[in-house]
């Protein structure tokens, strides 16, 4: 893994809550690869990946949503990200997603619990070629509805011993970048 890798782990290890190392990779990766520049994440916690996402795409907006009643966690990221990229949203994530004006290159979904449905809140500015991670994936069928009604969405799976992981692409066909296979296993 690349300096900036490195820099980006030391970073956020100073956050509390988890965010598994095999995951991180396959993430820092996806940056890498698609080099995103508009990123909306789904659950923020107290921030560690939204961190992540800031300092390992530095040139892109980070908006983090999050309907947490206690919103200490998202008071605390606000106090560490000042001076970074990233805008954070305490609210449904369904409203705000009805609302957002913004193309997203990669829509993170750290946490799907409780969010049923939330990318048909999102589907009219997902941009060709959007990827989105999807963090302990709950085998809802959610994700399946959610795919039957737009043929212009594909998925990878994979699982490990920390979770399951679902990776959602939407088809550019005039990008080559989305006509890549994904494995999971080589992210």
């Amino acid at each position: 893994m690349p300096a900036r890798y490195d820099m980006v782990n030391r970073v956020i290890e100073a956050v509390p809550g988890p965010f598994y190392v095999r995951w991180r990779r396959s993430l820092f990766n996806l940056a890498r690869l698609y080099q995103p520049l508009t990123i909306v994440e789904v659950g923020t916690l107290h921030g560690k990946s939204a961190i992540f996402w800031a300092y390992a795409c530095p040139d892109a907006a980070v908006y983090t949503i999050d309907d947490c009643i206690h919103k200490q966690p998202i008071l605390n990221l606000q106090q560490r990200i000042q001076g970074r990229n990233i805008i954070t949203f305490i609210g449904s994530p369904h409203e705000i997603g009805e609302t957002f004006t913004e193309p997203i290159d990669l829509f993170y979904i750290g946490c799907d619990r409780g969010h049923e449905n939330i990318l048909e809140s999102f589907v009219r500015v997902i941009a060709p070629g959007c990827i989105i991670p999807i963090y302990d994936y709950n085998s809802s069928r959610t994700y399946d509805d959610f795919l039957a009604a737009h043929d212009d969405f594909y998925t990878a799976f994979s699982q490990d011993a920390q979770g399951e992981y679902l990776y959602i692409m939407r088809r550019d066909d005039d990008n080559p970048r989305t006509m890549l296979k994904l494995k999971p296993e080589l992210l």
